[in-house]
């Protein structure tokens, strides 16, 4: 019995290997190369390129180089794509005695616009040798095939108003607007491309009474690369928004900033004659540098300056300068755990220097003795800044105490500020709109070896500033935990341009 399910098993391993050896294909070695000359594209690819039908563009020019230039060759051309044959392509290419490379043109016959137009070609590798392996200086292949595509469109320009929700996110900055250029297109599919030109290379060197500036706010010069960084985005026909990624031509000592479409299933909103908006919180886009992938991060594109006024129009509090001036106790929360409470007496006086109007908030705490503010002359809000301190000494090292604020979601800043307005009593309250909830004296180690040395000292939140009569201010509270987290535990230090948040790898 055994013997007879082992000559079974045996048979059926035959009969296996056999059905194997019927499928496997033989061996057959290629062609050999009859010649060893190698003609190629140095560029081997143009895509989804854009043409202007009232440019006067009649043809395209594209570029192929052959290694050996000893003698005269003449190589055919196969044409492999050739949409509604309304390219010309050249059918072959002669080079003389001595030419290393040609320009060859492709001619343009009737095309529509809105529509797509594509033609490929290749060398006749029967006339070169097709095994040579080639590279540019950059390690990339030269190849004997080229494509080219282009789009018939006509863009119409715009000025619009960019909301930047990316380098603001990225470092923990305000979100400020300025003035940008953008074109668009409708297509015949109901589709509409939209382009914003190079958002993000200018400088901006003054704001306008819309609190708009007409550059980059973040950039200063040498920041902006050159060339063209444009943001090219379609809305689909039903008013989705796709975008494609985009490096945005600034490097701020990380390397070059890029982001990413990161979230493809998820779109951008599109309001007609309104805005474009890719919201940070939506988490579709991704900023990153030369380290990779960091924050979710967004923009708003309004369509021109009155939908950006009447989206973020404020109504001016009834207030101004003097309301702010005076001594207070400032209320809070300084343990938002424990719900403890505390107050401290705190004055607010109004000076001027070259540069305008300026808060001094005196009281706060011992290491940051001086706080600062301004008057905003728009919203007539109170503005208090994060502000750097004295150095104190701690076990032996230097650490330099400031005043930052942080977010509803724990994330610290170096510069986004908390927004007062007065209330009918004359208390000082936070806005709806402030875009931090509170703020946190924050130590670091002056040592630049040791820049992840930190702690956290007093905070508080729901603050609120209750006139009092005038009085000496009361001492300030002063908390220094010996380590990084028994302060602020829930929230998260990130300090601009030098500690940013946790990378997000795909």
């Amino acid at each position: 019995m055994k013997k007879s399910i082992l000559y079974i098993m045996l048979l059926a391993v035959a009969v296996v290997f056999a059905c194997c050896n019927q499928n496997t294909p033989t061996y057959e070695p290629g062609e050999p190369a009859t010649t060893n000359e190698f003609v190629y594209f140095p560029v081997a690819a143009e895509l989804a390129t854009e043409t202007d039908p009232e440019a006067g563009v009649t043809s395209h020019d594209f570029v192929i180089e052959r290694k050996d230039a000893s003698a005269e060759l003449t190589v055919n051309l196969i044409i492999t794509e050739n949409t509604g044959n309304v390219f010309e392509v050249p059918e072959s290419v002669t080079f003389a005695a001595g030419e290393k490379q040609k320009t060859l043109t492709a001619k343009f016959g009737q095309m529509e616009i809105g529509s797509t137009y594509k033609f490929g070609v290749k060398v006749d590798l029967s006339q070169i040798n097709p095994y040579v392996l080639d590279t540019t200086e950059l390690g990339e292949p030269n190849v004997p095939v080229y494509e080219y595509e282009t789009t018939l469109i006509k863009y119409t320009p715009a000025v619009g108003v960019f909301v930047d929700e990316i380098i603001s996110v990225y470092f923990g900055y305000d979100r400020y607007a300025w003035y940008v250029t953008y074109e668009t297109a409708d297509l015949p599919n109901g589709s509409k491309k939209i382009r914003i030109l190079n958002p993000y290379t200018g400088v901006a060197t003054e704001e306008d009474e819309n609190g708009v500036f007409d550059g980059n706010w973040f950039n200063e010069p040498g920041d902006g690369m050159e060339g063209d960084y444009n943001i090219k985005m379609t809305v689909t026909p039903e008013g989705d928004v796709e975008v494609e990624d985009f490096d945005m031509g600034i490097d701020y000592g990380y390397g070059p900033m890029y982001t990413v479409w990161y979230d493809t299933d998820q779109f951008g909103t599109y309001v007609p004659d309104t805005l474009i908006d890719f919201a940070a919180a939506d988490e579709i886009l991704v900023v990153g540098d030369d380290d990779g992938l960091y924050n979710y991060v967004g923009f708003t594109l309004y369509l021109s300056l009155e939908a950006y006024q009447e989206a973020t129009y404020v109504e001016p509090a009834d207030a101004d300068i003097e309301d702010y001036v005076g001594t207070f106790a400032m209320n809070g929360i300084v343990d938002a755990e424990e719900g403890i409470d505390s107050t401290i007496v705190v004055t607010i006086t109004s000076q001027e220097d070259e540069d305008g109007q300026y808060f001094v908030i005196s009281g706060i705490d011992y290491d940051v003795p001086e706080v600062y503010g301004y008057f905003n002359e728009r919203t007539h809000y109170m503005h208090i800044m994060p502000t750097e301190g004295e150095v104190i000494d701690e076990d032996g090292n230097d650490y330099k105490a400031s005043l930052y604020t942080y977010d509803a979601e724990g994330q610290v800043s170096a510069s986004k500020t908390l927004t007062f307005a007065p209330l009918e009593d004359g208390t000082l309250a936070l806005t709806e709109n402030s875009p931090v909830v509170g703020f946190v004296i924050a130590y670091e180690n002056t040592d630049p070896r040791k820049e992840d040395d930190y702690f956290f000292g007093l905070s508080m939140e729901e603050i609120t500033f209750s006139p009092v009569e005038d009085a000496a201010p009361a001492p300030a509270v002063k908390k220094r935990p010996a380590t990084h987290s028994a302060a602020l535990a829930k929230h998260n230090f990130k300090r601009q341009k030098t500690l940013k948040t946790i990378s997000l790898k795909r």
